[in-house]
């Protein structure tokens, strides 16, 4: 392996350490629903990007809207969106720190 592809490996093992880390974070915060801005954060995205794909039907999880009223109200289970957000992937990077 040359030195180039070297470094680059241990960029991305960083990046994904380090966004590891934060994800943890967030479930431990959030064990059974995310804050909406909590997943644009993971997401690298607006807190109206979120809220808007919830309103029109994204998998992430649910909005609701009661009649007569202003708001909207959201819900993120935080598993659903582990698992639509980093996939298999996720669960194969967390059984590897653990072997």
């Amino acid at each position: 392996m040359s030195a180039e592809a070297k470094e680059a490996a241990k960029f991305l093992n960083s990046y994904i350490e380090e966004n590891l880390i934060k994800v943890a974070e967030v479930i431990k915060e959030n064990p059974s629903h995310i804050k909406t801005k909590a997943a644009a954060d993971l997401l690298g995205v607006s807190l109206d990007s979120v809220k808007t794909y919830l309103r029109n039907g994204g998998d992430l999880g649910v909005a609701w809207k009661k009649e007569g009223k202003q708001n909207h109200g959201y819900s993120v289970p935080t598993f659903q969106f582990i698992c639509k957000s980093y996939g298999a992937q996720f669960i194969n990077i967390v059984r590897e720190y653990i072997e």
